[in-house]
């Protein structure tokens, strides 16, 4: 009589199958090994995205996003005179007041940081204030090589990491602005060329160095809630009959590493009895951040006034801006579309007045029209589907970077596709 095989049982116990309980055993183990990082599951990634709220329909229009989103890179090219450094101040009071929205400083309410990184022997201080409104201690440093201004971003995060006691316990955004990332060259050849008292034209070495460089800073910056925010000199070629040749310096790695690239146009100069300033075009070159890399353009006044003691103040009106973008659509589609989510009505190009009946506007300037429009949740909502804007989530000022992530990760938001109709863009081939 044969003898009966023996049942072992598995010992192991019963797991989960399927994708998701196999990627979160690759992430468990990665935590294990590595710590807390960046590591998430698809659907989680759109949740970690956290940022300055955007007010203004035109900024939201620009970066597909309901906020400007921290731990990223953005470069700011163009032509000199094109407002460049006024953007960069711009955004450093985005960090400052961690929103868009123009407030008054209020000692007693928790602000951002901003490091001001000065390459270019140009600094404006007084033109930097004009934005900012904010007397506290920032700092401005003067870099005369490349590995100056690298070393200097660079402490930024070390003293973070040696500051907290654990990584993204950072409770408030900064921004780090460097002027420009271009503008000087490495220390050899700086020596080099000081200690011979004139230059020997060579292959720079810049862009080898910022190869390497951004390899190493951006995943060690990924965990904070900074921004490294770069501008960047541009050249253009104009043939008769041919497209505009642009080229900026530095190599491909900056363009690699950035989330968006902003290409700044100056268009006119603005002269009248109540305004002074310019009129800008900005560009959205790269947007890493949309559902299909959108290009677009918005239109808006770089203005600035001064008081009886001639001190100035400046501002970007992102408000007028809005409506401009509104009359900046040629489709009767695209029109109507902007119409029956706000009820925009007789945009008036020449006194800048539009309707908008829906808020009981009538013949308002498009500056008290767009701050209207983006002070009504619903109407920025309806807008926000038109223009394919993602919600993200807005930053708390005074919780840790690592535990809004957490929570983030621990939520489930209401969903909704956000659905931009086909060629819904109002962007042009050149100037």
């Amino acid at each position: 009589m044969g003898r009966k095989k023996a049942v072992v049982e598995d010992a192991r116990p019963a797991v989960k199958t399927g994708p998701d309980s196999f990627f979160q055993q690759v992430l468990n183990m990665r935590q294990v090994e590595n710590g807390p990082g960046n590591d998430y599951l698809c659907d989680d990634s759109t949740k970690v995205i956290i940022g300055a709220p955007l007010d203004a329909i035109s900024l939201r229009y620009l970066f597909c996003n309901s906020v400007f989103p921290y731990s990223r890179m953005t470069e700011i090219i163009g032509i000199p005179e094109s407002c460049k450094t006024a953007l960069l101040y711009e955004m450093y009071r985005w960090h400052i007041y961690n929103g868009s929205k123009i407030v008054k400083f209020d000692p007693g309410m928790p602000h951002g940081l901003f490091g001001h990184i000065q390459v270019e022997a140009k600094d404006s201080p007084d033109f930097r204030e004009s934005f900012i409104k904010a007397p506290l201690p920032f700092k401005s440093h003067s870099c005369l090589t490349v590995e100056s201004w690298q070393k200097m971003c660079s402490e930024y995060v070390k003293a973070a990491e040696a500051h907290y006691d654990c990584r993204g316990g950072m409770e408030m955004p900064m921004a780090l602005g460097v002027d420009s990332i271009t503008a000087a060259t490495t220390k050899s050849e700086t020596d080099d060329t000081w200690k011979n008292g004139y230059a020997t034209p060579t292959f720079s070495n810049i862009a080898k160095n910022l190869n390497m460089w951004v390899k190493v800073f951006f995943p060690k910056m990924q965990y904070w809630p900074i921004s490294f925010i770069g501008i960047n000199h541009m050249k253009e070629e104009h043939s008769p009959g041919k497209p505009i040749i642009r080229r900026v310096p530095g190599g491909a790695s900056l363009g690699f590493t950035s989330t968006f690239i902003l290409r700044m146009a100056r268009k006119a100069d603005i002269h009248t009895k109540s305004e002074q300033g310019r009129l800008i075009r900005i560009h959205s070159d790269k947007n890493s951040l949309s559902s299909a890399g959108d290009r677009r353009y918005i239109e808006v006044k770089l203005l600035w006034t001064k008081d009886e003691n001639l001190v100035q103040t400046s501002m970007w009106d992102w408000h007028d801006a809005t409506v401009a973008l509104f009359d900046s659509f040629q489709e009767a589609w695209q029109r109507k579309a902007v119409h029956n989510a706000c009820s925009i009505e007789n945009i008036d190009k020449t006194r800048r007045t539009a309707d908008c009946p829906v808020l009981g506007i009538s013949k308002g300037s498009w500056h008290e029209v767009g701050k209207a429009i983006s002070e009504s949740p619903e109407l920025v909502k309806e807008l926000d589907k038109v223009f394919g804007v993602c919600p993200r989530r807005p930053f708390e000022m005074g919780v840790p970077y690592k535990d809004q992530i957490q929570e983030a990760l621990s939520t489930n938001p209401e969903t909704g596709e956000i659905s931009m109709p086909g060629g819904f863009s109002n962007v042009v081939e050149e100037e």
